[in-house]
């Protein structure tokens, strides 16, 4: 074949020995030969780019080529034949790139050894010693055995510094580590949870010293941000990713961040990265997942337009090679409708989208998305047709239940008055919702509260605390507070109300019975009194709440302080004269506005 070719000739002008050309030959050789006679699944342009670089029409095959691996090509032939082209044309610079990319991917050991060799062979032409020694630890860590590998160490030794050299040492020694214990553990994985324990982060801190003193390491930085988020410590392979993106405008580096960001509900940085992203774009095949992360995060952000716009483009990516469009794509695509408010494109599409829900299978979180899409949607219908009420009630019943964590739904919802244990409920327990999901409980609470789902209110209020009282803490304990009582939790109840600083009336009445449900008497004329001198208005709500409230009515006079009968317009009782008579036993229930020819008496 031409590469095979090219290859001898480049040794051959380069004064590298015959007997090493004749090696590289025989390599790429035997896997010429075991890559017409073994079948490996790749795509079509790949087949066509390698029909057309036979045929010498390299700019075609490379047009090819490219679209491969813009589609997802998971082998590494189309970065190689590009990277081939490149070293023809004596692009050396442009062809290592390639090559570096080919190494990455998967591919047959013989290939993957001749294309270390020319990326050896290539920074050694260009005087990249560092990058000349990464290659070859390379080669040796795969086992290859070659004499010109010790010559060609000690030339690039030779043109490094201490540092350098000593950063080599500090990888080397670092991947010993990792294979000296997966010897010792050949069924498990070093980075898993249950993994290699202390030494990983020993293994993490000689790859960080390795790149600080040698700075043409820098591609390490993808392996140490992976093996950060394999350990779930996702701040710390957010600020490797930054790091990336700073010595290189990388889309998948942005990406990376981005998702990081909004997992974190940090939603304008994740959206900014994910621009930026879409901005320095060279891999097609991730521009779907950038866009619908994009438009994620434009759903958080309530920025319903640039959402729509983002979706739909999303929609028309996915659908390039799969025929029909995704469904948690026209899911988001309605939310963003609903928040618009345009109701003819929620009749004419999302209705539809409302009636699929056969296809959302047991993926939990397209299930909440789902259901959150038809609440949304006919809450925003019921607006226009009286008929879509109970649908919208309905729709927001089973939302709030499919936020539930399912190992908690059954035996909590049906338990819940008899042992509640509130510590037992976070949102780490519930960590498969996206945060952009999440974000529209705000606009689910208050619809619950005014439905009666109280028991579905007071879980979701415990299982998303952290994330709810970041954004609107004095609404979370309002609610929290409501749901309680309405559960006949009343000491977390007033717990919850005595932290809202700003009661209307409602809140300040609950908070008082749940008091008095408690017969904290005393607790309760102290909070009612307060109340009236901190919003005296001229007039008397409290009055007219305790006409009006069974509960509020049966508070027992006898604990009535005078400051309370005053309130209320109700006389004082005169003590009695006769020491003999006995005291008055202060079970009298409060008579409003008394009467005495026909006093009013509580029923």
């Amino acid at each position: 074949m031409k590469y095979n070719q090219s290859i001898s000739i480049f040794f051959t002008r380069q004064k590298i020995p015959f007997f090493l050309c004749v090696s590289l030959f025989a390599y790429t050789t035997i896997f010429s030969q075991q890559y017409v006679y073994k079948k490996i699944s790749k795509l079509k342009e790949t087949t066509e780019g390698e029909k057309l670089y036979s045929q010498g029409k390299y700019d075609e095959a490379i047009k090819s080529f490219m679209d491969a691996i813009n589609k997802g090509e998971t082998r590494g032939e189309p970065q190689y034949y590009v990277g081939t082209i490149h070293e023809q044309r004596r692009q050396y610079e442009e062809s290592i790139p390639y090559f570096e990319e080919a190494v990455r991917h998967e591919l047959q050991p013989e290939f993957k050894e001749a294309t270390v060799w020319k990326l050896i062979l290539l920074h050694r032409k260009l005087k990249n010693y560092s990058e000349m020694l990464s290659y070859i630890d390379m080669l040796e860590d795969m086992g290859i055995k070659h004499p010109n590998l010790a010559k060609f160490r000690k030339e690039s030794e030779e043109n490094l510094s201490t540092d350098k050299i000593e950063a080599r040492a500090l990888i080397k020694n670092a991947r010993k580590i990792v294979s000296d214990w997966e010897k010792q553990n050949p069924e498990a994985d070093f980075w898993s949870e249950n993994g290699g324990g202390n030494i990983r982060k020993d293994v993490i801190n000689k790859y960080l010293e390795a790149v600080s003193m040698d700075n043409s390491l820098s591609n390490l930085y993808w392996d140490i941000a992976a093996y950060y988020e394999k350990l779930s410590e996702f701040e710390s392979a957010g600020a490797i990713y930054q790091k990336i993106v700073d010595l290189k405008s990388s889309a998948e580096a942005y990406y990376k961040l981005g998702i990081i960001h909004k997992r974190n509900g940090k939603f304008t940085e994740a959206r900014d990265n994910f621009i930026n992203g879409l901005k320095n774009l060279k891999n097609e095949k991730i521009k779907y997942y950038l866009l619908i992360n994009l438009s994620q995060v434009l759903y958080a952000l309530m920025d319903s337009e640039n959402g729509i716009r983002d979706t739909n483009e999303a929609i028309l990516e996915s659908s390039k090679d799969n025929k029909t469009e995704k469904l948690m794509d026209q899911i988001l695509y309605c939310l963003h409708i609903s928040d618009s408010k345009k109701i003819s494109e929620i009749q004419n599409k999302c209705i539809t989208v409302a009636s699929r829900n056969d296809l959302l299978k047991k993926d939990v979180r397209l299930i909440s998305l789902y259901y959150l899409m038809e609440a949304e949607t006919h809450r925003t219908l019921a607006g226009k047709k009286e008929n879509n009420s109970s649908e919208a009630k309905i729709a927001i019943h089973n939302y709030s239940r499919s936020l539930i964590p399912p190992n908690l739904r059954n035996a909590v919802l049906n338990k819940i008055r008899i042992h509640p244990d509130p510590e037992s409920y976070n949102e780490d327990s519930w960590a498969i919702l996206p945060y952009w999901c999440i974000v529209r409980i705000h606009h689910v609470l208050p619809f619950l509260k005014s439905s009666g789902a109280y028991r579905e209110l007071y879980l979701i209020l415990h299982i998303y605390k952290k994330i709810l009282l970041e954004t609107d803490k004095e609404n979370y304990y309002a609610l929290l507070g409501t749901s309680a009582y309405e559960m006949s939790l009343f000491p977390e109840a007033q717990s919850a109300f005595s932290l809202v600083t700003s009661k209307n009336i409602d809140i300040e009445m609950t908070f008082v019975k749940s008091m008095l449900k408690q017969d904290q008497w005393e607790a309760a004329q102290d909070e009612i009194l307060s109340y009236v001198d901190q919003n005296s208005t001229g007039q008397n709500p409290i009055k007219d709440f305790l006409k009006k409230d069974p509960d509020m009515r049966k508070f027992p006079k006898a604990f009535m302080k005078p400051a309370m009968l005053k309130l209320l317009d109700i006389q004082p009782e005169t003590p009695p004269q006769d020491i003999n008579k006995p005291a008055d036993t202060g079970q009298q229930e409060i008579q409003v506005e008394p009467s005495i020819n026909n006093p009013v008496h509580a029923d």
